[in-house]
């Protein structure tokens, strides 16, 4: 991509630090050498900007009282709330599927084939997925028992 008046340029970790002191972000909590370990290690420029935006400006752009450590801090109970809701997806997900298999085994009308192929009557495109692709986790269980899947 061609510099361009749209583009903004690459700044080193060291002009990082430099740009937010320019908007009077201060590094009094955390040294310049640690906020510049974190960029490097455990979040980014980008990133941590964004987070400024929970802050005021004065009337020349620059913050008054806004230390790296508040935004710093604030990626961190982002990052661990993230991976709290990440997990929990995950544990609704199986515990969904648990009971998906537990209504399906004590249905005695239920067979567990029926319920395939009516995911694939319904969604046609999820059984052409499994057919087009070539490098699958489950197409040798696809090519295997495509015609006898079953939940």
């Amino acid at each position: 991509m061609k510099n361009n008046e749209l583009t903004k340029p690459e700044l080193s970790f060291d002009e990082q630090i430099e740009k937010m002191e320019q908007d009077r972000i201060e590094f009094s909590i955390i040294s310049k050498e640690e906020a510049k370990d974190f960029l490097q290690h455990n979040n980014y420029f980008f990133k941590l900007k964004s987070y400024t935006k929970n802050y005021v400006r004065n009337k020349d752009g620059k913050f008054s009282s806004l230390v790296f450590a508040y935004i710093a801090e604030l990626s961190i109970v982002d990052a661990r709330f993230r991976s709290i809701v990440l997990d929990l997806c995950l544990s609704i997900e199986h515990q969904l599927k648990v009971m998906l298999i537990r209504a399906i085994t004590n249905d005695p009308q239920e067979d567990g084939y029926s319920i395939a192929q009516e995911l694939f009557d319904r969604y046609p495109y999820i059984k052409e997925n499994l057919e087009e692709k070539k490098h699958s986790a489950i197409r040798d269980l696809w090519i295997h028992n495509q015609e006898t899947l079953s939940v």
